[in-house]
């Protein structure tokens, strides 16, 4: 009989403003916080890196191996942890509300374009059109326990194990 492997896994409840280095600072805290409860997956909400906020347009969107990437991906290294991350990825005159994967070895593992556009005219955003999108859908995860795991809240982490 094969043993089981456990995989301990992190939800990060957390609300991003339009500032990109104050969201990532929160970031960098989470993933620590997480690394020292031994969670192997952290999961971050949609657009974490940036949010548009009412009427305001900001200018919130990188590259896949941009400043997030380049921040947390050392993170992800030396505490062998998966990342997920929303963010708003620019690819040449495309803006997509993304999904980024980063390895346990600081690698860029995948990254999910969201398919489900969103449009709302009041503010003029309409995804379809390679305008900035908005924070409307969100990853969901279902955290059922098995016989033998639990689930515990450590401030804004939800922890699987």
């Amino acid at each position: 009989m094969m043993k089981q492997k456990q995989l301990t896994v992190g939800v990060v409840q957390m609300s991003s403003g339009p500032n990109r280095a104050e969201n990532l600072k929160k970031c960098v805290s989470f993933v620590k916080q997480a690394a020292k409860e031994g969670v192997q997956l952290l999961v971050f909400p949609e657009v974490t890196t940036g949010r548009v906020l009412k009427d305001q347009l900001v200018n919130i969107e990188e590259e896949k191996e941009g400043e997030a990437f380049k921040l947390l991906s050392p993170l992800a290294k030396a505490f062998s942890m998966t990342l997920m991350i929303g963010f708003i990825e620019r690819n040449q005159e495309r803006r997509y509300n993304s999904l980024l994967v980063i390895g346990p070895e600081g690698e860029i593992k995948t990254v999910y374009r969201k398919l489900n556009l969103f449009v709302y005219p009041k503010l003029g955003i309409d995804e379809s059109s390679g305008a900035l999108p908005s924070a409307t859908y969100y990853y969901v995860i279902k955290l059922t326990p098995s016989i033998g795991e639990s689930i515990e809240q450590t401030g804004p982490i939800t922890i699987l194990r």
